[in-house]
């Protein structure tokens, strides 16, 4: 038996996981890579969209205590070193609202998905 896994997510792999080459052996081999790369995803992987914390951080709401500390590391690097920031702003690390998985961009209304 051969088994093959398609997914949006894999293309991400490889670039900390290595992207598995080989088509899977058995459904256990691919149940366990597929395990792996969930657990990479939601502890390690810092999301670009969650101002680089981990879902999972978000999710347990640990963000924004990640997000104050290096707001702090950061200007205390810009009050040690100003002119590696040549006048720049430092990055904004206000933690994000709420959070949507494929929200409809042309006709999304956030009062629809608030919680009551």
């Amino acid at each position: 038996m051969i088994i093959l896994i398609q997914n949006r997510y894999l293309k991400q792999s490889n670039i900390i996981i290595p992207f598995q080459k080989t088509l899977f052996k058995t459904l256990s081999e691919a149940r366990n890579w597929v395990e792996a790369f969930v657990c990479w995803f939601n502890n390690e992987h810092q999301h670009s969209a969650l101002k680089f914390v981990t879902p999972n951080q978000r999710h347990n709401g640990l963000d924004s205590a990640v997000l104050e500390k290096r707001k702090r590391v950061i200007e205390q690097a810009k009050r040690d070193n100003p002119e590696r920031w040549n006048g720049r702003q430092t990055r904004n690390l206000t933690p994000i609202g709420h959070v949507y998985l494929n929200p409809d961009k042309e006709n999304f209304n956030t009062t629809e998905c608030q919680a009551a």
